[in-house]
């Protein structure tokens, strides 16, 4: 099976260090074909690397806010993040920072990508875990849907967004607080039908269980 190909975005902030930035780093390239971007990463950096290049998947790891990811060079706003990963091709985007929900609506809605973000500050060492064992997952699924839902716990502060879902250029801060609810809600259906299967296998098991007893 083909690897995927991977462009993985880790600039190193000396005022905001990221302690196990290797680990997240080392898994992503041990499952994909990774073109990394570490240490002083500019916004001029990641455009040389997706210029002329297309890369399966697009990881953000660092720092980030709702207005986008923090660069050596400042903040790459979220149109920048769009525009990148059109040009990459990339069918995911991935952005291990905090607070890139904002970034990650718009990314899905413009980009043709799927995309991987969180919703609030994250804990370092959770987000190394997470990004360690989301590399493998993704690239050994059959989709980033179920290797996302693998790895993401219920309640987790991490939201899966898919390409195209929601189309919109334009954004008032009630239909973001909208928005949010509807892929909140849809993720929780998804959890209450996958806890519906489970339910319905164990009685199912416990029906057979029964049968033989009898039976014997």
């Amino acid at each position: 099976m083909r690897k995927l190909t991977a462009l993985v975005v880790a600039p190193e902030l000396p005022e905001h260090p990221l302690p196990g930035m290797s680990v997240e780093i080392a898994a992503i390239s041990r499952w994909m074909e990774a073109t990394v971007l570490r240490g002083t990463v500019r916004s001029f950096d990641i455009a040389e690397a997706v210029a002329g290049n297309n890369f399966d998947v697009i990881w953000y790891l660092g720092h980030g806010n709702s207005g986008g990811i923090m660069l050596s060079d400042g903040l790459l706003g979220i149109a920048g993040l769009v525009q990148y990963v059109r040009i990459g091709e990339s069918s995911l985007c991935v952005l291990n920072t905090c607070e890139s929900e904002e970034a990650g609506i718009d990314i899905s809605a413009q980009s043709g990508a799927d995309v991987i973000c969180t919703i609030t500050e994250v804990d370092n060492k959770d987000a190394i875990r997470l990004g360690h064992l989301l590399a493998g997952e993704i690239a050994t699924t059959s989709s980033y849907q179920e290797a996302f839902d693998i790895i993401a716990t219920p309640g987790s502060d991490y939201r899966y967004y898919e390409a195209g879902k929601v189309a919109r250029s334009y954004r008032r801060e009630a239909d973001d607080e909208l928005l949010r609810l509807v892929y909140r809600l849809d993720a929780e259906v998804r959890l209450l039908r996958w806890l519906n299967i489970l339910t319905l296998i164990v009685l199912l098991i416990r029906i057979l269980f029964d049968w033989v007893r009898v039976s014997l």
